[in-house]
């Protein structure tokens, strides 16, 4: 079941919040307008690692957005403000690393257990 967050004109809402987590994540989430309105609001993300904050940055809000957490990433909240009525779907996160990477991982722990059972 799909999450759906309504913001109502000039509210800002936190939609993400990831905290304690290193892991390459990509969110993505669909924004309508409410009522007659044009789509109009803006998505605030601030990224801070364990000891180091980043700028807040600042993006027009889209009808399909994506919000990219990088490996050492370890606290991202995103934000969204609300200029017109609007409703957030689809809020989803899928890993941000490519099967490939995973993939070889796997391989190369299953090579190591057999390198390993080999050498008794």
């Amino acid at each position: 079941m799909a999450k759906t967050i309504k913001i109502k004109a000039s509210e800002r809402v936190k939609i993400i919040n990831r905290s304690f987590s290193s892991v390459s994540m990509k969110y993505k989430f669909q924004a309508q307008p409410l009522g007659s309105d044009k789509l109009d609001g803006e998505i605030e993300i601030a990224v801070r690692q364990v000891f180091f904050a980043q700028a807040i940055k600042r993006y027009p809000l889209e009808e399909a957005n994506e919000v990219e957490a990088g490996l050492w990433d370890t606290f991202v909240s995103v934000y969204v403000t609300a200029n017109s009525d609007l409703e957030i779907t689809g809020l989803n996160k899928n890993l941000g690393m490519s099967k490939w990477f995973w993939l070889l991982i796997a391989f190369i722990i299953v090579f190591s257990i057999i390198l390993a059972l080999l050498s008794l």
